[in-house]
């Protein structure tokens, strides 16, 4: 017998009911937006353990900056977890919304009549969710239109929940300096994980200062700008890093429109190409923001490009530095980063003051679902670079400089 659908109206608009890590879209126009849907999507938990219950999964859908009138998201719940439904709060895979029309068909769930402002957001709950039994990365498919009659497309990033089991990290770092030595022209060799090879970048704006790695950035175009040191006796697929990150001038005094500052670390380093297929970096950057500078955690591919065609996530963390450090320089910031999984893989970034409480959960995380980054181990390492402009392409004549300190790197499991 054929199952009839449930449905269920409540005000406002509406997403998905899963568990997910990032689905990052966004509203295009011109040829994009023939091919992937509007707004983007964040969830949590984003790790689960096989076969787990009681999982209370909340989602939130933002509009793109053209808004929802009268739109549709539509999400597919991959087999193997909880069916939803809209029939008993008691039972496992309840689906509720905080607007719009729901309706659940078999194990799609379908929201209608979305009207939401540009940038407005709502929220899903999908409630005492039972994970599938063995380990995968789950894709619960996402689709939108703007408004009723449109054509669903794919959202640009599709959400995805990794289920895998709780297994501890093998001991000791992979990698670890403290920089406790005095280097010029590179940095010479980290306490673990061999010698820095300079990949990008003259050698000369390589130095240790005893303490930590420095960089000299003279601000151009981000090809041109960004310098590059790896560590070519590591080998790593999935790792999580930590290090600190000092600006070492004031960003805001110099009055930028675009552009930024910026430093992190790269994993699965290949080459410097700048194709896509290099490495992936996850870093820290004082971003311009359109003459008002603040913090942004920045995690892409090494095409420097945005989606669609290339993998980038980024947060504006609302940091201003000069805030802070009253005093002024040296601005420095924890950071905290994780990459994991291959075909798709998935990256999670946060990041906070020297000397204030680490923030409990992972404040940008995003998942490479069109395998744009490399899919197989490569070495680990730093990049660092500067393209502050007062206006589109006029680039600021002063040479900026970073501080990396601290660093330790681990292989996951």
């Amino acid at each position: 017998m054929r199952e009839r659908p449930l449905r269920r109206c409540v005000a406002g608009s509406a997403l998905l009911a899963a568990t997910a890590l990032l689905a990052v879209g966004g509203s295009t126009t011109g040829a994009a937006a023939s091919t992937t849907g509007p707004g983007t999507v964040t969830v949590s938990p984003t790790v689960v353990t096989p076969s787990s219950s009681g999982h209370a999964v909340q989602l939130r859908y933002t509009a793109p900056a053209s808004g929802f009138r009268n739109g549709v998201v539509k999400v597919t719940v991959p087999r193997r977890w909880s069916p939803p439904q809209v029939v008993s709060t008691s039972h496992a895979g309840y689906v509720t919304t905080t607007a719009g029309s729901l309706r659940v068909i078999h194990r799609n769930i379908r929201v209608t009549a979305l009207t939401l402002c540009g940038g407005c957001s709502l929220t899903i709950s999908y409630a005492k969710v039972t994970a599938p039994a063995t380990r995968q990365v789950s894709m619960f498919l996402t689709k939108s239109a703007p408004s009723v009659g449109m054509r669903l497309r794919r959202l640009a990033v599709q959400p995805a929940v990794t289920v895998s089991p709780a297994t501890p990290p093998p001991p000791g770092p992979y990698v670890s300096d403290t920089f406790a030595r005095v280097v010029t022209n590179g940095w010479g060799r980290a306490d673990v994980g061999g010698a820095y090879a300079v990949e990008k970048g003259n050698t000369a704006d390589f130095s240790v200062d005893g303490t930590g790695g420095r960089l000299a950035l003279r601000n151009a175009v981000y090809t041109s700008a960004e310098h590059i040191v790896a560590l070519p006796a590591t080998d790593a697929l999935d790792i999580g890093a930590t290090f600190d990150v000092s600006f070492l001038e004031n960003v805001k005094a110099l009055n930028p429109q675009y552009g930024g500052v910026l430093a992190g670390v790269i994993a699965r380093f290949h080459n410097v190409n700048d194709q896509g297929n290099g490495y992936y970096r996850m870093q820290l950057v004082w971003n311009a923001n359109n003459g008002h500078p603040q913090l942004f955690l920045r995690a892409q591919d090494d095409s420097g490009k945005s989606p669609p065609g290339h993998f980038k996530v980024e947060k504006n963390l609302g940091i201003d530095p000069t805030v802070d450090f009253p005093k002024g320089a040296p601005y420095t910031y924890h950071v905290m980063v994780q990459i994991t999984g291959s075909n798709p893989t998935s990256v999670a970034l946060k990041a906070w003051k020297v000397g204030a409480t680490e923030p409990t959960a992972w404040q940008l995380t995003g998942t490479d679902t069109g395998d744009y980054g490399p899919q197989s181990a490569g070495p680990v390492g730093v990049r660092a670079s500067a393209d502050l402009q007062s206006a589109a392409s006029s680039f600021l004549p002063v040479t900026s400089h970073v501080k990396i300190e601290n660093l330790v790197v681990t292989k996951l499991p």
